[in-house]
């Protein structure tokens, strides 16, 4: 986890240097969501959606980062987002949709 701080404080100063700079903010949400700083990192993740709303990684972790956070109806909606935006993601994309699928029918079974 140390390296993950140290990874923080260096996109932070390249984010400090440049402010619109997408891959810094990304990196940094990543590494925020690894931290289980989910609510940081979906934040981060907006500014960048801002910065580029065309850009389907964007939404990809932000529909993982909601999953994480049990936000599971906007996760999917971010899911099929990053799909329209560049079908060539779909197997990835798929995966964290069965995934998201499976942990709903679980949930669904857990009151039965």
């Amino acid at each position: 986890a140390g390296s993950c701080f140290e990874a923080l404080q260096v996109l932070q100063d390249a984010i400090d240097l440049d402010p619109a700079n997408p891959l810094a903010k990304l990196r940094k949400a990543m590494a925020l969501s690894h931290l289980d700083r989910n609510v940081e990192a979906l934040e981060e993740l907006e500014q960048l959606q801002q910065l580029a709303p065309r850009e389907s990684m964007v939404y990809m972790q932000m529909g993982k980062i909601l999953k994480k956070l049990g936000r599971l109806q906007e996760a999917l909606a971010c899911f099929n987002h990053a799909i329209d935006l560049d079908p060539k993601v779909g197997n990835a994309v798929q995966a964290q949709i069965d995934r998201l699928q499976m942990q709903d029918i679980e949930e669904d079974d857990s009151f039965l």
